[in-house]
C-alpha cells in the first residue's frame, strides 16, 4: 500500500500500489517490479493499468533512470495482464486466465524470468532455483 506520486512538467498523479519488489529496508529503493491490486470483474470502476503505470513512470524517476526497462502486472478478477515500460511507451499482454493451467504455466514462466531480471540488475548470479 505505498503511495507513489508522478509529478513531472506534463503530468501530476498519484495512486496506491498494492505490492512491488525493491531495494532497501524500510525506504524502499530501485524499484525493480510492481503487482497492481486485485480488482474485481464485476463493478470495477477503478483503473488498475493507469495506477501501476504512474507506479512504473514515479519509479524510473525514482531510479534516476528514465529509460528504465520496468515490468508489472495488474489483475481484474481471475484475469493476469503483464505490463513492460521501456522509457514513455508500455505494452500490455494478453490477458492471462488464473483458472487455466496452460495460463497459469505460462504465468509462472513469467514470474520466474521477472526473477532472474531482478538478480541481473541487482548484479547478483541467477538464482538457484527458478521457484518462486
Amino acid at each position: 500500500q505505498r503511495l507513489f506520486t508522478l509529478q513531472t512538467p506534463e503530468v501530476e498523479a498519484s495512486g496506491r500500489v498494492e505490492w512491488f519488489v525493491a531495494t532497501g529496508k524500510q525506504t524502499p529503493k530501485k524499484p525493480f517490479f510492481f503487482l497492481q491490486e486485485f480488482k474485481p470483474e464485476k463493478n470495477g470502476g477503478n483503473d488498475p493499468l493507469g495506477q501501476l503505470l504512474i507506479a512504473m513512470v514515479d519509479a524510473q524517476i525514482m531510479n534516476n533512470n528514465p529509460e528504465q526497462i520496468l515490468y508489472g502486472c495488474y489483475n481484474i478478477g481471475r484475469f493476469w495482464f503483464f505490463v513492460v515500460l521501456t522509457g514513455k511507451e508500455y505494452a500490455v499482454s494478453r490477458a492471462y486466465d488464473a483458472t487455466q493451467t496452460d495460463d497459469l504455466t505460462d504465468m509462472v514462466a513469467i514470474l520466474q524470468k521477472v526473477k532472474v531480471y531482478i538478480h541481473q540488475q541487482l548484479g547478483l548470479p541467477a538464482p538457484d532455483s527458478l521457484l518462486l
